[in-house]
């Protein structure tokens, strides 16, 4: 994180501050006093519990991670894959914490997780079929293409993971809810399609049990 202090001082150097891809150069940083926390608000909730998962999702593509956990090679790619699925599941039925009328979220990690489903189709990993479900009535079905996971799909969510750091780092909020709204805010041009999923995640919506 890029702070600069009340003496006028920084962390870093600031006659080397660089371009970070197609995030443009560093232009914000933390002035003395300000924090994550008082900066960013309820915006920073989700995303960290977006960032926090993200890592997850991303290094649990490489094997020399896995194995600190006791996962084989050989069964690292069944591990990935069987993850990715579950993010992918999660943010779809994360919907039901949706609200239209206010184009808000209710649960921080619902957000981050429909998030990383949209990085995941994006890259052409995850697609999102609407169906007749068994009981005649509308249902979704979430598909991943495991071959791409390991190549399209590492590619983008590492690119999706290095917005969110690079937001966070430089206490850019306006550019961070720009970027974030872009993967969660249903209301963008384009995304009639998930306003539809999100009508029927609700209307299969399960009680909770007892």
């Amino acid at each position: 994180m890029f702070h600069e202090f009340a003496n006028g001082s920084f962390d870093f150097d600031i006659s080397k501050l660089g371009s970070v891809g197609k995030f443009g150069p560093v232009k914000n940083w933390y002035k003395p006093g300000e924090t994550f926390e008082t900066k960013f608000g309820r915006l920073g909730s989700t995303l960290e519990e977006c960032r926090a998962e993200t890592v997850a999702c991303y290094l649990g593509l490489f094997p020399q991670v896995l194995s600190i956990w006791g996962i084989n090679r050989t069964a690292a790619e069944q591990h990935s894959y069987m993850l990715w699925l579950e993010y992918a599941i999660e943010g779809l039925e994360g919907l039901i914490q949706y609200t239209p009328e206010t184009d808000s979220w209710g649960e921080a990690h619902d957000q981050g997780r429909f998030a990383m489903l949209r990085v995941m189709i994006e890259s052409g990993v995850a697609s999102v079929k609407s169906l007749t479900g068994a009981d005649g009535k509308p249902d979704l079905l979430v598909s991943l293409d495991r071959k791409r996971i390991p190549t399209d799909g590492k590619k983008a969510m590492g690119e999706f993971l290095l917005g969110l750091n690079f937001y966070r780092s430089t206490g850019d909020v306006e550019g961070a809810k720009i970027f974030y709204d872009s993967y969660t805010s249903l209301k963008q041009p384009g995304n009639e399609e998930h306003i539809k999923w999100h009508k029927i995640v609700v209307e299969r919506k399960k009680p909770r049990p007892l």
